[in-house]
């Protein structure tokens, strides 16, 4: 009789433990072995602070040095201007020039460069005949060659032209070097410059960013070709 009762006991218990697992907090009954549903739509709880992994790279990302969103810090303007005595074009003055002399022959009187109307850099080459005066714009990143046209010289301008503006371009200092005498005179930003023919023999010219005042425009400094020396600036 006492074995019987204490199975009785056992099977009570084990029945009543066995009621108690098969049913969910909620009320509802669920099979063994499955999970509770989660629903997909509820986003999983998190305490103050905390970040999710997306936000949190995103975080460290924008405090990293160097990676300043660009939106912020702003960008610099690629059309804008730049300085002429440290930058290289992908297309030099004497590639203008020989696609200039390509087309027309001639002595040079005039190479220049400059900021465009469009906002990008372009070089104006000038050659002189005896009887015409023949001008080009090269694009400077480019090659491109933006216009083109020829005059024809008249009246005392038929030959006297041509002998007192050509440049001869072997007997000129470099243009490194007229650059160097220009900023060691007015130190700045070049925002142009040209190498051009006069009566009085060539010269150098260069427009320096008065960046101590610049409304007042640009300083403007010329050298002489053949000696390399500052002859006038302001």
């Amino acid at each position: 009789m006492r074995k019987n009762a204490t199975a009785t006991v056992f099977l009570l218990v084990a029945l009543a433990l066995g009621g108690c697992s098969s049913t969910d907090p909620g009320g509802g009954d669920q099979g063994a072995g499955e999970s509770p549903e989660v629903n997909a739509t509820e986003a999983p709880d998190q305490s103050p602070g905390m970040q999710t992994p997306a936000a949190a790279a995103e975080t460290y990302s924008a405090t990293m040095p160097g990676t300043e969103n660009p939106s912020a810090s702003g960008s610099a303007d690629a059309s804008g201007p730049i300085d002429l005595s440290n930058h290289e074009f992908p297309v030099s003055w004497q590639d203008a020039l020989q696609k200039a002399q390509d087309k027309f022959d001639g002595d040079v009187s005039k190479i220049e460069l400059e900021q465009s109307d469009t906002g990008g850099y372009e070089y104006k080459i000038e050659l002189l005949s005896d009887q015409q005066k023949y001008a080009m714009q090269v694009d400077a990143n480019s090659g491109d060659v933006a216009n083109e046209k020829t005059d024809d010289f008249d009246g005392d301008k038929v030959g006297t032209e041509r002998q007192q503006k050509r440049i001869d371009m072997d007997s000129v200092v470099s243009l490194d070097e007229a650059m160097d005498a220009a900023k060691g005179a007015q130190d700045g930003p070049i925002n142009k410059w040209k190498l051009e023919g006069k009566e009085s023999g060539p010269q150098y010219e260069f427009d320096i960013d008065k960046s101590d005042n610049p409304q007042d425009g640009d300083y403007e400094v010329q050298v002489d070709a053949k000696t390399g020396k500052v002859t006038q600036q302001g």
